[in-house]
C-alpha cells in the first residue's frame, strides 16, 4: 500500500509544480507583450518630437532669414506647411493613444 502512495504523491507535486510553471511562464508571456506594446508606442512618439523639432528648427530659420532679407519667400511658405504637418501628425498620436486609455477602463 505504501509502495503506491509515494509515486503518487510524487506525481502530485509535479503536476502541480508544471501548473505553476505554465502560469509563470503566460504571465512573463503577456508582460513582454505588453512591454514591446510600449516600446513601439515610445518609438512613434520619439519619431513624431523629432519630426516636430526639426520642422520648428526650419520654420525658425525661415522666418530669420526672412526678417534678414526682409521678404517672406517659398521656403517660408514649404516652412510652415511642415510645422503644420508635424503638429497634425503628433495630435493624431495623441488622441489614439488616448483612446486606447479611455477604452481600456
Amino acid at each position: 500500500m505504501v509502495s503506491y502512495i509515494v509515486p503518487a504523491i510524487s506525481a502530485i507535486v509535479v503536476a502541480v509544480v508544471g501548473a505553476l510553471s505554465g502560469v509563470e511562464f503566460n504571465r512573463r508571456r503577456n508582460r513582454d507583450k505588453r512591454a514591446e506594446k510600449r516600446v513601439e508606442i515610445r518609438m512613434e512618439e520619439s519619431r513624431l518630437s523629432m519630426e516636430m523639432i526639426s520642422a520648428a528648427a526650419s520654420l525658425c530659420l525661415a522666418t530669420a532669414s526672412a526678417l534678414e532679407n526682409q521678404k517672406t519667400n517659398g521656403e517660408m511658405q514649404r516652412a510652415k506647411e511642415n510645422a503644420l504637418h508635424a503638429q497634425e501628425e503628433y495630435v493624431r498620436f495623441l488622441k489614439r493613444i488616448a483612446s486606447r486609455q479611455v477604452a481600456k477602463v
